[in-house]
Parts: structure tokens; sequence; C-alpha cells
């Protein structure tokens, strides 16, 4: 987990490393890219991927919800 963490911050000011909360016995890491959410912004809310970095779940923003 640290030589991501290591790896995320060469990344410089542009990538983030966001704080998460995660169930006893389970490590995760997340972080966001400026360039990636400023594309995104107003369109998605929430991006998730699984330990494969097969399969990606993109939840969209409805006006009415």
């Amino acid at each position: 987990m640290e030589s991501a963490k290591l790896l995320l911050e060469e990344m410089g000011e542009d990538t983030d490393i966001l704080n998460i909360d995660c169930s006893p016995g389970v490590t995760a890491i997340a972080w966001g890219t400026k360039k990636t959410a400023s594309c995104l912004e107003g369109k998605i809310v929430e991006v998730a991927i699984d330990a494969t970095c097969k399969s990606f779940i993109f939840s969209r923003k409805y006006a009415n919800s």
C-alpha cells in the first residue's frame, strides 16, 4: 500500500489521494486526477472499479434525483 501511495505522490499536484473508510480487514486506496475530474464534472457522481481492473461502474447524476 505504501508503494502505491508513493507512486501516486510522484504524479504531483494533478493527483489527490482520498481518505476512505473500510471495514475491518479490508485494504483500499482511492485517488482522483484533476484532469479526469474536470472532464466529468457535473456528469458523473461515482466511478468504481473491482479488484480485477476489468469491471467499471459509472454512476450518472440525474437532474431529478
